[in-house]
């Protein structure tokens, strides 16, 4: 099976911008022409058995509740841009049964658990990783503190031959990576797609997939307004990662309540516990040990806002892609050029699943 998952909010933003100028009449209509050409393009590329499309709704999220500050200071969205989501997500509603917006969410929440339920093993999605089979991991009553053992899954990563592909530019959800059946596509200025998973994300970041949250933690990350350590930056947080294995490890050798910092804890082999005792030990980092001991609560803060949350109401449906059902909307906005491209989509859809099946 393969999953293909769109990040609603980032591709209406990115369209935006990529047709500032396109109107059909007096209707601003250039983020839904790009919005549903990279939607069929990306259709095409890697012929998903489903689509899903998750949305941010413009109303207060969880982690607004616990900090007031969260995202503060992001410029208004043009007003262009914001009359044409309606028209965007009808769209979408008319091609996928699978369009997620849930009240308290946002749509990067919304996409880890798509994704999640997508990659994983059947007897994962039972809990049976977590040893609470009362508790469905998409019920009412699922939290964070009972799928904290979900990210063991770099060590036993899923049996099935289920495909992931992503398409967002939040690195939040660089969470996912520590499966290897989930990646992350990019698009070039010409609109050509690449991909970006595990490989390249070590490669890239030179830190394990599971350090991801204690990596934004200890930077921080301006664009959400999470403050990070103060004097550290990439590669400082790279050098203390690749030395302490993570922060939860740390914070329980200097005695501190490790509530809520346990996220992304692994178990250290001795190697690694023998690299920390070194580590606390050493002279030059405890001007680093010092600043981690008294700005710890806002560390954890920014850890706990960073990290992916599951959301209830969000399970796949599995009902395939119907593209023509969106071809009324292409009409009216006088977008005749895109109608091939949905026959040129479809074709390629029904090739992939036909592959599939053998």
């Amino acid at each position: 099976m393969t999953v293909l998952i769109i990040d609603s909010s980032y591709l209406i933003f990115r369209s935006y911008f990529a047709y500032p100028h396109l109107n059909t009449g007096d209707t601003p209509t250039g983020a839904f022409f790009g919005f549903a050409k990279t939607t069929l393009a990306l259709i095409k590329e890697y012929s998903p058995e489903y689509t899903v499309f998750a949305k941010d709704l413009p109303t207060p999220t969880w982690r607004h509740l616990i900090h007031k500050e969260y995202k503060a200071g992001r410029p208004e969205a043009d007003k262009e841009m914001i009359a044409q989501i309606p028209i965007i997500h009808g769209w979408s509603q008319k091609v996928s049964k699978n369009c997620f917006a849930v009240e308290g969410f946002e749509a990067d929440d919304i996409i880890f658990s798509t994704a999640l339920e997508s990659a994983l093993d059947e007897n994962v999605l039972k809990s049976e990783i977590i040893n609470k089979p009362e508790i469905s991991l998409f019920s009412e009553n699922s939290n964070k503190a009972d799928h904290l053992k979900l990210l063991s899954l770099s060590q036993t990563p899923p049996k099935n031959e289920n495909q992931v592909y992503i398409f967002s530019s939040d690195k939040d959800l660089f969470q996912l990576l520590i499966l290897p059946n989930i990646y992350f596509i990019r698009a070039d200025n010409k609109g050509k797609f690449s991909l970006f998973g595990a490989a390249e994300f070590i490669e890239k970041y030179q830190v394990k997939t599971i350090q991801w949250l204690d990596y934004k933690a200890l930077v921080g990350d301006g664009s959400d307004n999470l403050k990070g350590l103060n004097g550290i930056g990439p590669k400082t947080a790279t050098k203390i990662l690749n030395q302490i294995g993570n922060l939860y490890s740390l914070a329980k050798e200097l005695n501190l309540e490790t509530n809520g910092f346990d996220r992304s804890y692994y178990e250290l082999n001795q190697s690694e516990k023998e690299k920390l005792g070194e580590f606390i030990r050493d002279v030059k980092n405890q001007k680093f040990l010092e600043n981690f001991t008294t700005n710890y609560d806002k560390l954890k803060l920014t850890y706990n806002l960073g990290a992916l949350q599951l959301v209830p109401k969000t399970s796949l449906i599995l009902e395939k892609l119907n593209l023509e059902n969106g071809n009324e909307d292409f009409v009216k906005y006088n977008f005749k050029s895109l109608l091939p491209a949905v026959k040129s989509a479809k074709i390629q859809q029904e090739k992939g699943e036909q592959e599939e099946l053998f």
